[in-house]
């Protein structure tokens, strides 16, 4: 009953809020609009009059039954009422008022960008003052602030008045993360657009800074972005912050957020992929001038020198290097401070596994074409690269193999490393057993996809279809995408059940008949005891990774049960 009375207040006082916003921000507009004019707005234009009359009718609507709606759901959070935390903690309010907030910064962020563009051309002095330009973002901007400032107050109290848990915590917390990201991805495109736009000015060579020129609009589109990205992003991630140093029992819930994690690890992500389509390209650029393929130019001039053709990519990745690198660092470092070995762990698992994904899924596509370039070379008996177009996709390919291959390798190495010192506690781990996992399905799905491409070729040949011309282009593609989902999927495969044998015992048990064989060995009875939420197997495997050669502890039941000892197992 009371989720349902909730979901109806919460319904109708954001829909007649956004009717309300509306007719605010319309008859703003009009208002700003019409400030110095001549015209009387009564009796004057009729497109005046009509936005007037329709902005005062929203309005009008609106407000009362916004302010009756929102008047209740206030007054039951109010201090001293009888369910006023059972209301804080509600998860429909959290809802409510992180899609609200969520919903309020998508509808200012273009107005934001809109306006700071148009004010920098003025600046420049590519394009006459225009009211339109101005008024409406400014008309949103300043309805639309007021609005998120109020609820965003309205979500500070909520927090500091009640200790918020589950969904009444995480549902903001994603809006936070998913906006500090978000506005951290269009600052990073507005710096790199700045750095494309620079090398077109130094490959032109002859552009003069003057009024009304071609770079001046992309000029002030690339800095509103990085401005309104960059400033969405700061405040987002420092409040953030802020919230993980509080002295209040809600630091563990904020500092250790699995929605903070993965912030971080998708800043990380962002930069590998950075590093890997901008490297890539820059790399792509030497090697076909290495093989005499047709340039890849992108935005450049053809006559662009080779240096500004590999400089300009490479610009362009590090921005994303530098913020994946702090996120890289960042996350390890809040872990470090947590002093939770297992979740210390846990994230340099991650740390290393992310970007193990990511560079192996671009090296294997990448691996997956190289190999039908060279079925196509090989079959159709093609002459030499240079000579053929072929050559512009090896330069593009082999750069992101190599990229995509040395992140899978560091990453890999990594959590191969931890395997090698702690071999049960690593083959249990929740990370390598989901990577190991999602390759593998990776590959077969990827394999018996192409498989099929191929069946159907086959099928279609063997009924009478007759051989088609270019055949083997139709079949190269898919035929090393096979082959590379076979080889992933066998090396990965084997990982996997050495894993799952060792976690199981198998590996460990003693062979038939060695008990017989044992020479007699000193034995000290240990207790190891802790409260019930405990893990105490991990425990034990961290303790075993420490014991000397030829020292074992092994697992025994309780005194008193039926359960049989298992010898070096958790």
């Amino acid at each position: 009953m009371q989720t349902a009375r909730r979901l109806y207040l919460y319904l109708m006082s954001g829909v007649t809020l956004g009717v309300l916003l509306s007719g605010a921000a319309r008859i703003l507009r009009v208002g700003l609009d019409q400030v110095g004019r001549s015209a009387p707005v009564v009796g004057g234009d009729d497109f005046v009059r009509s936005q007037l009359a329709l902005a005062g009718a929203m309005i009008l609507v609106g407000l009362p039954t916004w302010a009756i709606h929102w008047w209740i759901i206030q007054r039951s959070v109010a201090t001293g009422r009888p369910q006023a935390e059972t209301e804080r903690r509600s998860i429909v309010r959290a809802l409510y008022l992180a899609l609200l907030l969520a919903g309020l910064l998508t509808w200012m962020a273009p107005e934001a960008h809109s306006l700071l563009s148009r004010l920098t051309e003025w600046v420049l002095g590519a394009r006459g003052a225009s009211r339109l330009d101005v008024v409406g973002p400014i008309a949103i901007l300043a309805t639309g602030s007021v609005a998120f400032a109020y609820h965003a107050r309205v979500r500070v109290r909520d927090r500091t008045l009640a200790e918020l848990s589950g969904a009444a915590a995480w549902l903001p917390r994603l809006y936070r993360y998913g906006a500090a990201f978000g506005g951290a991805m269009v600052g990073l495109l507005g710096t790199v657009a700045l750095i494309d736009l620079a090398s077109q000015v130094l490959a032109a060579g002859d552009v003069v800074l003057q009024p009304a020129t071609w770079w001046v609009t992309p000029l002030a589109e690339g800095i509103a972005a990085m401005t309104i990205g960059g400033a969405i992003w700061a405040s987002h991630g420092r409040y953030s912050a802020r919230l993980g140093r509080e002295p209040s029992s809600q630091i563990s819930g904020e500092a250790a957020s699995r929605l903070r994690t993965t912030y971080w690890l998708a800043l990380v992500a962002s930069g590998v992929i950075a590093v890997i389509v901008f490297g890539g390209n820059a790399i792509a650029q030497l090697v076909a001038q290495a093989l005499g393929a047709s340039p890849i130019l992108d935005d450049l001039p053809a006559n662009a020198p080779l240096w500004l053709k590999v400089l300009e990519p490479a610009m362009s990745a590090v921005p994303f290097a530098a913020t994946g690198w702090v996120a890289f660092e960042t996350i390890r470092r809040e872990a470090g401070a947590s002093f939770d070995a297992a979740r210390l762990a846990s994230v340099d698992r991650l740390r290393a596994g992310v970007p193990a994904l990511i560079g192996l899924a671009y090296a294997g596509f990448a691996a997956s074409n190289l190999v039908a370039v060279g079925i196509e070379v090989i079959f159709e008996r093609r002459p030499r690269l240079g000579a053929e177009p072929w050559s512009g996709q090896v330069a593009d390919l082999l750069p992101v193999l190599l990229l995509g291959g040395v992140f899978w390798a560091l990453g890999w190495a990594v959590l191969q490393h931890e395997r090698h010192r702690h071999e049960v506690l690593a083959a249990r781990s929740t990370v390598r057993r989901a990577y190991l996992l999602l390759v593998l399905a990776s590959a077969i799905l990827s394999g018996v996809s192409a498989s099929a491409v191929i069946g159907y070729h086959l099928l279609n040949i063997a009924l009478g279809g007759g051989i088609p011309t270019g055949v083997i282009g139709e079949l190269s593609g898919p035929i090393g995408a096979v082959a590379v989902a076979l080889l992933l999927a066998i090396y990965h495969g084997i990982w996997l059940r050495r894993d799952l044998q060792l976690t199981d015992g198998r590996l460990m048990a003693p062979p038939a008949g060695a008990e017989a064989h044992e020479p007699a060995r000193a034995t000290v009875t240990l207790v190891l005891s802790g409260p019930p939420e405990a893990d105490l197997g991990a425990t034990l495997d961290r303790l075993r990774a420490q014991l000397p050669a030829g020292v074992h502890l092994d697992r025994t039941a309780p005194s008193g049960s039926d359960a049989k000892i298992v010898a070096g197992t958790a």
